[in-house]
């Protein structure tokens, strides 16, 4: 009975390398999101009234997410290599500014020391805007961009001295002159129009980054595409709670700080996976794939040093029987091995520190009697510092250099036999050129041994006149594979005598 395999539905159109990570993403969304609904559904609390505005609360809040932007920035920056993509270092690049304007907003709240100017909510909504919109705009981007790796590994101190020049130029924006900057809030009124519409283009940016990221995971991904989902998500509804609030200090200012803190979170997630996790979980598997295919070598392998201790060592029956690594691993070659074969070895790995790959045989004395084995070398990398070490594969080729003894005995008995014969003996290639003969057949064609032979056609020996009359004859016999055997035909000798053969012609293959 023929069975087949019922393949997953796609969830809502993702790729199914994308479901079960968006699963857990769309759980906490939605929990974020009913708290929100919670929070209007519910009377005005007297207590919460002002909590917002405890600078303690407010300075740890942000403290902790401009912790996180540095995270994000120092992660995606010292974990770059050729191979990650571009993008990396650009999230990480623009959460440095990001994570220097949230310490500007921190130090501009009302309460706080002067810096330059006098704290005020108005300069804390500036800076608080300016980061936003880096965040929002470089996330976008990054969902728009193809993830491939920088073209110039320069670029990326580029990218970052144009991060700290335009988040400098904000600096001197906001802080000498402000007056030309719309107004965000109003004493007793709340925000402005200004302020709320600005907040709503900025949801309008994160929503736009959460669709196109929802329409790429319909295909793999080489990011954490699930977590990028998550963190544009909460900050869209970070946002939004930034829209409610009357006062400075009340809770929905709370709330829009720490939906801040838990989007942050979600993208340091996704940067840590991209940089540091997902190389390890791959380093991981390819040690994994290494183990794998060393248990399947039916050779033995060894890791050497260049005094010749073993480090390392794997035979089919070591896994099962740990005594046999036992007895090898720390000890050297001299130790364990006649001193001839020891030093083969030595001289071995002599040659592979030089050249860096070495190969020869060697014989050894087992219960089953004198065995040869054919190895090769290489040199390891190691790291800087770290004596070298070698590589080596050792193969038990008796059989196969007992067959090629027998083999070439029975070469020798038919080469005997041939140039015994006293029939005219000969091969031919396909080019109608002459490979070999028998001494009979070089007498007659008038040369002294049959190597003067080799390489000659008919044209040039004794028999020229007939040469048009073998090659048609050899022709049909290579081109039909069909023998054609016992027929007569005229050859003329050195001497000018002609003589007729008995000859049979059939084709020959490996």
């Amino acid at each position: 009975m023929t069975q087949f395999k019922k393949e997953a539905a796609p969830w809502f159109g993702l790729h199914a390398s994308h479901q079960q990570a968006m699963r857990r993403v769309g759980i906490t969304v939605v929990l974020l999101t009913l708290a929100i609904l919670l929070v209007s559904a519910l009377p005005p609390l007297p207590e919460t009234r002002g909590i917002a505005g405890y600078l303690p609360l407010h300075t740890l809040l942000e403290t902790i997410a401009i912790v996180i932007a540095i995270l994000i920035f120092a992660v995606g920056w010292h974990a770059y290599r050729r191979k990650l993509p571009g993008n990396l270092l650009l999230i990480a690049c623009a959460f440095f500014g990001v994570g220097m304007l949230d310490f500007t907003h921190t130090i501009s709240y009302a309460g706080m020391p002067d810096f330059v100017t006098p704290g005020s909510p108005e300069k804390a909504i500036g800076f608080w805007l300016a980061a936003r919109s880096l965040a929002a705009i470089t996330l976008l981007a990054v969902a728009i961009l193809p993830w491939k790796p920088l073209a110039y590994t320069l670029f990326r101190y580029v990218l970052l001295a144009g991060v700290v020049a335009g988040v400098g130029c904000l600096h001197w924006l906001m802080l000498f002159h402000a007056y030309l900057l719309p107004q965000t809030f109003v004493d007793g009124q709340g925000l402005t129009r200004f302020k709320i519409y600005y907040e709503y283009a900025l949801i309008a940016l994160n929503l736009a980054t959460v669709f196109i990221l929802w329409m790429r995971m319909r295909k793999p991904q080489p990011y954490d595409a699930a977590g990028l989902f998550g963190a544009v998500c909460v900050m869209a509804l970070s946002e939004y709670l930034f829209t409610l609030y009357a006062e400075v200090s009340d809770i929905y200012n709370l709330m829009g700080h720490l939906y801040k803190v838990v989007s942050y979170l979600f993208l340091y997630r996704a940067i840590f996976v991209l940089a540091i996790e997902r190389p390890y979980i791959q380093l991981q598997a390819a040690q994994n794939q290494l183990q794998a295919t060393i248990k399947a070598i039916p050779d033995l392998l060894f890791e050497i040093d260049m005094e010749g201790r073993y480090h390392a060592y794997h035979s089919p029956g070591s896994d099962s029987q740990p005594a046999y690594a036992a007895a090898y691993i720390g000890k050297t070659m001299r130790e364990v091995l006649p001193a001839d074969v020891a030093q083969i070895g030595m001289s071995a790995l002599q040659e592979a520190y030089k050249t860096g790959f070495t190969k020869g045989e060697y014989q050894l004395e087992s219960p089953k009697g004198k065995r040869w084995f054919e190895f090769s070398g290489s040199r390891k990398s190691v790291e800087p510092g770290q004596a070298p070490r070698f590589v080596v594969l050792s193969r038990d080729i008796t059989e196969r250099k007992q067959m090629g003894l027998e083999l070439a005995e029975s070469h020798a008995l038919l080469k005997a036999v041939v140039d015994a014969a006293p029939a005219r003996i000969f091969w031919k290639n396909n080019e109608l050129r002459y490979m070999g003969c028998n001494p009979a057949f070089a007498a007659d064609a008038g040369a002294l041994s049959p190597d003067e032979v080799v390489g000659k056609d008919d044209y040039q020996l004794a028999w020229k006149e007939q040469a048009e009359i073998y090659r048609a004859d050899d022709r049909q016999v290579m081109d039909t594979g069909i023998p054609k055997l016992f027929y007569d035909e005229p050859t003329t000798s050195s001497d000018g005598k002609i003589t007729w053969l008995r000859t049979s012609k059939v084709p020959l293959r490996n």
